[in-house]
């Protein structure tokens, strides 16, 4: 995590640091990633960086962090503007990140982020993020769910429906990006899921 440098710093100054990074974690790779222009893009001392962080994978696990707390803080205010309507929610969740992912700056990102973590050489990253931060959001906002909407209240079964909903949700975000698809085309991908999802496949009075 962040030295305590680092946090009583001016919220324009994080800023400044936070953009400098984001440019070079998203146009190289995290391990390719150089301190030197980071610092030289923020326009601080390398003496200065390292009182705020203890190396750039500090820095890097300082923005996952970040990035996680902005979608989990989006979630529950999603959450609450549905009035606890899951399907609802997912739809925003959905607009929410293919919006960010259009930003080429955030796609680069993305990419080295999942690059890095498919790596061999991974650095333990467990003490800043969460590797579920969604859906382990969605479990631990299970008041706020409209439970009246389920055809069952057991909560093994919630989970397991709140699971399946979250893993349909970021397949169709992959095919969104892999295939190009626009904002409504990936929109209707989802909902048609999330349909089969609400209603079943099977016919009514059938085993």
């Amino acid at each position: 995590m962040p030295k305590q440098t680092f946090m009583n710093l001016s919220e324009e100054k994080k800023a400044k640091i936070f953009s400098a990074a984001k440019s070079e974690f998203s146009t190289v790779s995290f391990s390719k990633a150089s301190i030197n222009q980071i610092i030289k893009d923020a326009k601080i001392s390398r003496g200065s960086f390292y009182m705020y962080f203890e190396d750039k994978y500090d820095l890097i696990g300082y923005m996952l962090s970040s990035f996680q707390e902005n979608i989990k803080s989006f979630l529950m205010s999603e959450l609450k503007a549905a009035n606890g309507d899951l399907t609802k929610t997912v739809i925003g969740v959905h607009d929410y990140l293919y919006h960010l992912y259009e930003d080429k700056e955030n796609q680069g990102f993305v990419k080295n982020m999942i690059l890095f973590f498919q790596s061999t050489d991974v650095v333990d990253m467990s003490k800043w993020i969460d590797k579920q931060p969604i859906k382990q959001s969605i479990f631990r906002m299970t008041p706020l769910i409209d439970l009246s909407l389920f055809a069952f209240q057991s909560e093994d079964d919630i989970k397991a429906t709140i699971d399946i909903i979250f893993s349909v949700l970021k397949s169709s975000l992959v095919n969104a990006f892999v295939r190009n698809l626009s904002l409504e085309e990936s929109k209707r991908h989802l909902e048609s899921y999330l349909r089969i999802i609400q209603f079943g496949y099977q016919r009514r009075g059938e085993k």
